[in-house]
């Protein structure tokens, strides 16, 4: 929020630091949800390149719409709080925009849980049809309750407050009020009440009927099934796991915003309420941008895979790394992506690998380390991962 800094007496500033840090915070924080949420774009773009089965789904693209909306949410809460920005169409306009991108971002968080409350409790598949209506009805709303209070003249600079908000009422203090939880602190709550029904209501269903997916069996009937089986639970426990803390972004996002409101309406103004309300407002789009990049079930299978290659194509080579550039990589390699898993399991590296390294321990034991042997004697071609339970996982995920 933009408040002008409290003058003594004499003309001169008082305490200008703190109102300096004030402008400060919205500013760092906007910038790095920008950033962060831009990222989660560049991602998509990669993942729809790598795995385009996975990165087309329904969730998926309400994640995308959350960065975009995120990214515009940071730039326009960032412009209206620009000092030199007062009464006029910028102020007005920055506002407006201000609160349709943050409600496009809340409605497409409520659309990602509807999804999973229609694929678990209702049996219903994924839809392009359904998909236009999460659009739709979420756009619809997200710009048409801002323009309500747009028209009736109640956004833009309030000059009791001194900031670009909704503007305060000459009749009543609740008035204000009202129109602020209706156009925003109404939605933002309600829908975070709604992901946690949601998330209540997926677990208990599953957990009453242990069968994740209607295409998914659940006794598995042979080992790649099996593997299948628990690969599934483990994506639809993320997934679950992503509404709850996604329904947490909101609440904690516009928290220290619905207590600063509270206060001025009580004719206070603390200054490290409102260091707080722009710090956590601002980070909006890095706290959606972490749980994508932490949670996704689809981000962290493309995560694995990324491992996976990259220790096939330069730690499980037919060569000795030679150069110091070559020692460093397999080094780092070893110590950071390198699981225990990878040695004891032969799924993760091919036929051919296999026989390659089983052909260099015998011309050249010494080499190798007791690890690589000990994965090489694991790797044998008839053992290897035949893909099933990848390309199961790539099906489980398109319904979410």
């Amino acid at each position: 929020m933009n408040m002008a800094p409290s003058t003594n007496s004499t003309g001169v500033d008082d305490d200008q630091w703190k109102w300096d840090m004030v402008v400060q915070s919205v500013y760092g924080s906007s910038i790095v949800s920008i950033i962060a949420s831009s990222l989660v774009l560049v991602a998509y773009g990669f993942m729809y390149w790598l795995r385009p089965a996975q990165a087309n789904r329904i969730s998926l693209r309400l994640s995308v719409i959350i960065a975009f909306s995120d990214i515009f949410y940071a730039l326009f809460l960032l412009i209206s709080n620009i000092p030199s920005v007062t009464e006029g169409p910028t102020c007005t306009s920055s506002v407006y925009l201000q609160f349709a991108f943050e409600l496009l971002s809340l409605f497409a968080t409520a659309a990602i849980a509807l999804n999973l409350l229609m694929v678990f409790v209702f049996r219903m598949e994924a839809k392009k049809r359904l998909e236009r209506w999460y659009y739709g009805v979420g756009g619809v709303l997200a710009f048409g309750l801002p323009l309500i209070a747009l028209v009736a003249g109640r956004l833009g600079w309030d000059e009791v407050n001194e900031e670009c908000w909704i503007r305060s009422a000459n009749d009543s203090k609740a008035s204000t009020m009202a129109w602020k939880w209706g156009i925003l602190y109404f939605w933002v709550a309600g829908i975070s009440l709604f992901c946690t029904v949601v998330t209540i209501l997926v677990y208990f269903f599953l957990k009453r009927t242990g069968v994740p997916l209607p295409t998914t069996e659940s006794t598995p009937s042979n080992p790649n099934n099996t593997v299948l089986f628990r690969r599934t639970q483990r994506i639809i426990q993320r997934a679950v796991s992503r509404i709850v803390v996604y329904c947490l972004v909101p609440i904690v996002s516009q928290f220290w915003n619905i207590v600063l409101d509270g206060l001025l309406e009580a004719g206070k103004d603390p200054w490290w309420v409102y260091v707080l309300a722009n710090v956590f407002s601002g980070l909006q789009g890095t706290f959606n941008a972490l749980v994508f990049f932490t949670i996704d079930p689809a981000v962290s299978n493309i995560r694995e895979e990324l491992r996976r290659r990259i220790i096939k194509k330069y730690y499980l080579t037919s060569t000795v790394p030679q150069t110091l550039f070559e020692r460093f990589r397999y080094a780092l390699i070893q110590k950071t992506l390198l699981r225990k898993r990878d040695l004891k399991q032969p799924s993760v590296i091919n036929k051919s690998s296999a026989s390659v390294l089983q052909s260099e321990t015998k011309t050249r034991p010494s080499q190798f380390r007791s690890e690589d042997v000990d994965l090489v004697q694991h790797a044998k071609p008839g053992l290897v991962e035949s893909g099933v339970a990848r390309e199961g996982e790539a099906d489980v995920i398109a319904f979410l």
